[in-house]
């Protein structure tokens, strides 16, 4: 094969590659958007704010104390706000004699078979109703972080995208530009 065929056959192998690299990272680009917008969007929408500082007292609550006094309406602001909510569902728990580490399921387990007329029945129905309150809330919240993440790394995508494309574009110009160089009698 002629050096300079070859050349114009990676050249333009490096073209369709840029432009699929570079249309790749205009659609991660629009969906990192769409994301990371209706995220925020939705967050707000629902007015979510955190309490003041002195409120994050409880130690499972000391690694989300920079959020005090924020507003949710981003993905990492919802995680926080989850994991406050996991909180005090654990602490709820620990008052009512329960183990912290109570779910929806267990709890409602462990109310079917007790008399609903007990203490012990009446605070397994507070505690059921808690966590179903607080696990359907983490549930959401937790469905927000994951698509503000999923945004994010589509973010980091396009511009992986955005910077092999121009790469590759060069590299094709390159390869143009030295098939031109190249002999007619020249081979591999």
């Amino acid at each position: 094969m002629k050096r300079r065929t070859f050349d114009l056959l990676l050249s333009v192998t490096g073209f369709v590659l840029a432009g699929i690299l570079l249309a790749a990272g205009g659609l991660l680009t629009w969906g990192a958007g769409f994301a990371t917008n209706t995220v925020h969007d939705q967050l707000v929408a629902q007015k979510i704010s955190f309490g003041p500082a002195a409120s994050f007292e409880t130690p499972c609550l000391k690694p989300i104390a920079s959020y005090a006094g924020q507003t949710v309406d981003n993905a990492n602001a919802a995680k926080a706000y989850s994991d406050m909510i996991h909180c005090h569902m654990q602490t709820a728990f620990a008052g009512m004699g329960l183990p912290q580490d109570s779910t929806y399921s267990s709890l409602s387990t462990a109310q079917r078979s007790t008399d609903a007329a007990s203490p012990e029945g009446k605070t397994l129905a507070a505690a059921v109703d808690l966590a179903f309150k607080g696990e359907s809330l983490r549930s959401i919240l937790l469905t927000a972080y994951a698509f503000g993440t999923i945004g994010a790394v589509a973010s980091i995508a396009s511009i992986v995208a955005y910077i092999v494309g121009a790469l590759m574009l060069v590299l094709a110009i390159l390869g143009i530009g030295h098939a031109r160089k190249v002999s007619d009698d020249v081979t591999l």
